[in-house]
């Protein structure tokens, strides 16, 4: 599977309207954008309306590769940012540095308000025969 971003990949600080992002219940933001600066500068902007709203700030980890790019960046963003976390197991050890599972649900406590995180496959029971 490939990611493609389509016209997300053009984001800028004039494409955000601070009316929709203040209007809204949740703002969500996609982790592989952070790649390019104009967009993030975008997703800051966004976020910066949103917490002047009250409106919930997300993100979503993407991939590994994306947080080791920029692991300290976000780890930041996060903290400070955040509310809601999007991810998977793997996403989550690369951020951590740890695959110890209590490790793992300790640092995102410590992380962020609210985490929606996926282990993968299917559990061996729920498996088709």
């Amino acid at each position: 599977m490939n990611t493609f971003l389509g016209a997300s990949s053009r984001l800028t600080t004039n494409d955000i309207s601070e009316e929709l992002v203040a209007r809204a219940k949740i703002l969500y933001c996609e982790g592989y954008l952070w790649d390019l600066d104009e967009a993030k500068q975008a997703i800051r902007l966004a976020m910066d309306i949103a917490e002047d709203n009250g409106v919930t700030s997300s993100l979503t980890l993407s991939d590994a590769f994306c947080i080791d790019r920029h692991r300290e960046e976000w780890l930041s963003l996060i903290a400070d940012r955040v509310t809601l976390l999007f991810g998977n197991n793997d996403e989550l050890v690369s951020m951590l540095g740890t695959e110890n599972p209590d490790e793992l649900i300790a640092g995102v406590r410590d992380l962020t308000e609210t985490a929606c995180i996926t282990q993968g496959g299917m559990l061996p029971e729920f498996e088709a025969s």
